[in-house]
């Protein structure tokens, strides 16, 4: 895949994984029904022992790793699109090393999950000013994005020795 049409598709995801978090929470039941609760039950409906989708442990994963700096997971067809608060560090230099060192973080917990993606996308936001109007923006300053190949590719016991750089498809200005 080019450059060009990897660009592309950070962007397409980029302006989707700004839409909230709405793909994040589970639907559905497991409190008192309507009968119960009008009678006052203090009883739990019993605990089923299905086990967790892949899917249920991505999204358990990256609360646990990221807490409110997870600003969205999304994913459409196996394309998953997260995005996250970029760490504001001291210098420029600081920042994109935390935004290397979370986009790793963030493909090691889809694949320790157990889930297989057709690709990954990570958008990383940033408040920056405007220095000719003075007005603050939050917007997507680093995009990082694994295809499926590369993906299983990746030696996940020794990730740590991956350059997470080769997989970042745009970096702002501002931190360059």
């Amino acid at each position: 895949m080019s450059s060009r049409a990897i660009a592309a598709i950070a962007a397409a995801v980029a302006a989707l994984a700004l839409g909230g978090c709405a793909g994040l929470e589970d639907s559905g039941g497991g409190g008192a029904t309507g009968s119960q609760a009008a009678k006052g039950s203090t009883e739990k409906p019993a605990a089923q022992a299905t086990p967790q989708s892949a899917w249920a442990r991505v999204r358990a994963a990256m609360r646990d790793e990221f807490g409110k700096d997870l600003v969205s997971l999304k994913r459409s067809r196996k394309e998953v699109a997260v995005t996250l608060k970029a760490g504001d560090n001291l210098t420029s230099g600081m920042i994109r090393t935390g935004i290397k060192l979370d986009a790793e973080k963030a493909f090691k917990a889809i694949h320790d999950a157990g889930y297989k993606p057709k690709s990954v996308t990570v958008n990383f936001t940033f408040p920056l000013v405007d220095k000719a109007t003075g007005k603050e923006s939050v917007d997507v300053v680093a995009t990082y994005f694994i295809d499926r190949a590369s993906f299983r590719e990746v030696n996940w016991d020794n990730s740590d020795a991956v350059d997470w750089d080769f997989y970042r498809a745009m970096l702002h200005p501002a931190l360059q």
